[in-house]
């Protein structure tokens, strides 16, 4: 969690008196929505990992899009993809 908050360090120096205060409030927070159950977790951090992962996604298309090299070389170390070159190659 510390080296989570400490990222906001990068953004603005700033934040640097503030990041074990935040960390404490974070951790205590997360603390007292436990008590209620791993279900109260869920539906907390659940929009926030969708929220994550689709802007990942997004940024990974937008990527491809204006290097479309970065695409082919990614489609090169898939796993898959050099699975079947094994099986379907003259060796």
């Amino acid at each position: 969690m510390l080296s989570a908050v400490e990222g906001l360090t990068i953004a603005s120096s700033a934040f640097k008196p503030w990041v074990v205060p935040l960390t404490c409030i974070i951790l205590i927070g997360l603390f007292a929505i436990q008590r209620r159950g791993t279900g109260s977790v869920g539906r907390l951090f659940g929009p926030i990992m969708l929220l994550w992962f689709g802007t990942l996604a997004a940024l990974g298309i937008g990527t491809s899009r204006i290097a479309p090299k970065s695409w082919a070389l990614s489609r090169r170390t898939m796993p898959s993809t050099f699975s079947l070159a094994m099986v379907f190659t003259d060796s």
